[in-house]
């Protein structure tokens, strides 16, 4: 009850009408005289309007303070309604003082009368905070991008997206985010030292000190801030200035002994990362292969996933219609010499169960009855469309989207079938075969050399196993030729194959070289 000032007012308003009520019946109905029990309820009765008094007091103090405190968040919101404007203040005073369901209880009503963006940003602002300090990111996750479809530039929601992304260790999605967020405001200094914390995690020390810096500048008392430069500082080696900041550290009020211990890990952990670095590096000159990864964002060319072609689609063996996976136009490749200098060469599949593979005939992954691929030469006779059509629940694509291509060099990964045999054959020529055995063995090695995401060559991902291992007669696709990853956020879904798969279209590197898309190997598999 004691949270709750508005009950404590009806309380202390209700004793008092029964203290008068008492007082009337004694003196009334029990005809005890006035000046018997005066002084007794007169006391009661003041102390008891002293109370309500400091208790209104109280909350219009609050009420003033949140107002105060957040007055950049709240703006003109309900400005024209004293009622709405004074719950949504009230509201904030719950958030301060952690009633989480109580302000996400009276900012839900509030957000069904907003009229405003700037009203509606405000109410799902806040729940969003208080969904997260719930423990229910998810939630929090979802209002904060409904905010930013309405107003794209909200450094706060950006800023608070990039704290949650951070806690869940995606730390590349949090860099990002938290670009994002100075890109509209470079003098949010929160957003500042969330880029350093990701920054750091990722290794990326010279950023992660820039930004962290920065964070310094605009809040000299952000400790969050200090703290990483103290560590940072420590792992290069330069103990004295890890120490000046961690003395300032300890100004703040921090714990100087857990300080020195999270100095110590990342060192530790700084030390294993340049170790596996070394050795993703030296990986990739011994085994690697040009590959041309793509993101799902480009704005321009011809190259498209999902849309459609000026072309008749091909007819499968079934007798369905089959529809555009992926084409792509070779003159707007990155410079490689895995693929034609022109060209078209387009992927089409049937929307079916296993959209187009022989997943239920293990023999007959390499025969185009269910997809098929294309190429010719004439770019000029080909052009795309992004019109998309229905949604298919058999088709994996949902939109359409240019492609941004990006040169980048994989290392074989540990889901191709040689892995093993390459392993040893490494080995057996390192002169430190022993370390570098337990190093090839270690997580983050493994997770660097991850061959994940759309790409064009390379190596290849999958989520079960490589179905070329086992037959013998498939060890001559010995070259990726398109991978498409399943591609979505808990907002959006682009790709989806099965329960978040990847598909794979191989190809003998002979007939790569021929420029000959008639012997292909196409499947893919989920979780």
């Amino acid at each position: 009850m004691g949270s709750k000032p508005s009950v404590l007012i009806a309380f202390y308003g209700f004793v008092l009408l029964l203290v008068l009520v008492i007082y009337g019946v004694d003196v009334f109905v029990w005809g005890n005289p006035p000046t018997k029990s005066l002084m007794k309820v007169l006391v009661l009765f003041l102390t008891l309007v002293f109370s309500l008094f400091q208790i209104i007091k109280r909350q219009r103090t609050n009420l003033s303070a949140a107002e105060k405190i957040y007055a950049d968040k709240i703006g003109h919101s309900f400005e024209n309604d004293k009622a709405k404007r004074k719950v949504l203040i009230s509201a904030l005073v719950d958030y301060n003082k952690d009633n989480f369901s109580a302000c996400v209880e009276k900012l839900i009503l509030l957000a069904e009368q907003a009229t405003t963006v700037e009203e509606r940003r405000v109410t799902k602002y806040f729940s969003a905070m208080c969904y997260k300090e719930c423990g229910i990111p998810d939630k929090a996750v979802k209002l904060y991008h409904e905010i930013l479809k309405e107003t794209p530039g909200y450094s706060p929601a950006l800023s608070n997206l990039s704290v949650i992304f951070y806690e869940k260790k995606n730390y590349q999605k949090a860099v990002e985010l938290a670009e994002q967020a100075l890109d509209y405001n470079r003098d949010n200094p929160f957003a500042n030292n969330n880029l350093a914390g990701a920054y750091a995690h990722l290794y990326e020390l010279e950023k992660a000190k820039k930004y962290a810096r920065r964070a310094l500048e605009l809040k000299k008392d952000l400790y969050q801030a200090v703290n990483l430069l103290s560590i940072i500082y420590f792992a290069e080696g330069d103990v004295l200035t890890s120490k000046r900041y961690a003395e300032l550290a300890a100004a703040l009020g921090q714990n100087a002994d857990n300080l020195a211990a999270a100095a110590r890990n990342f060192k530790t952990e700084y030390a294993h990362h340049q170790v596996i670095e070394t050795r993703i590096t030296e990986w990739k000159q011994k085994t690697g292969t040009p590959s041309i990864h793509f993101t799902l964002d480009g704005r321009f060319g011809k190259s498209i996933v999902g849309g459609q072609l000026n072309e008749p689609a091909p007819i499968s063996a079934s007798g369905k219609k089959m529809r555009l996976l992926a084409a792509f136009f070779c003159s707007e490749l990155p410079k490689n010499d895995i693929f034609p200098q022109r060209g078209v060469l387009r992927f089409y599949i049937t929307p079916d169960d296993y959209y187009g593979a022989s997943i239920d005939n293990y023999e007959e992954m390499n025969l185009q009855k269910e997809f098929r691929v294309l190429f010719d030469e004439d770019e000029h006779a080909f052009s795309t469309s992004d019109y998309y059509g229905a949604e298919d629940e058999f088709f994996p694509v949902y939109g359409s989207y240019r492609p941004r291509f990006a040169l980048e060099k994989d290392g074989m990964s540990i889901f191709d079938f040689r892995f093993q045999e390459t392993l040893e054959q490494v080995l057996e020529n390192s002169e430190d075969d022993g370390e570098a055995f337990a190093d090839y063995q270690d997580d983050a090695f493994r997770e660097g050399i991850n061959p994940m995401g759309h790409k064009l060559g390379g190596f290849p991902c999958f989520t079960q196993e490589d179905p070329r291992d086992d037959n013998f007669d498939y060890h001559k696709y010995d070259t990726l030729l398109f991978q498409l990853d399943s591609d979505y956020t808990s907002e959006d879904t682009k790709v989806m194959f099965g329960d978040s798969g990847v598909c794979n279209f191989f190809i003998p590197s002979e007939k790569l070289k021929r420029h000959d898309f008639s012997d292909i190997l196409y499947t893919w598999d989920c979780f």
